[in-house]
C-alpha cells in the first residue's frame, strides 16, 4: 500500500549503513505526525511515531534528515507487530 506522511518532524538525526551484500546504504530514522482530536470535549495533540528506511547508493539525504527537519514522506507501508 502507497502512502504518504506530510508535514512530519524528523524525531532525531538519521543513521546509516553499508547494505550487506549490495551497493548503496540503508538510512533510518523516526517521524513524528501530529494531529488533535477532540476528546470529553477538550481538543488532544496526539503524536503518531513513524519508524522509516530509506535506501539509497548516495548519503546527500543525510544533510537534511536532522532533529527537528520537516519532511513529506511517500512510500510502501509495512506494519511490524
Amino acid at each position: 500500500m502507497k502512502v504518504i506522511i506530510m508535514g512530519a518532524s524528523l524525531g532525531r538525526n538519521c543513521e546509516h549503513r553499508p547494505m550487506e551484500g549490495r551497493e548503496g546504504f540503508s538510512v533510518t530514522f523516526s517521524v513524528c505526525e501530529n494531529t488533535r482530536e477532540k476528546v470529553n470535549g477538550e481538543w488532544v495533540e496526539i503524536a503518531t511515531w513513524y519508524s522509516c528506511i530509506y535506501f539509497t547508493r548516495s548519503l546527500k539525504v543525510c544533510e537534511y534528515l536532522k532533529t527537528g527537519t520537516k519532511v513529506c514522506i511517500f512510500g510502501d507501508l509495512s506494519i511490524d507487530t
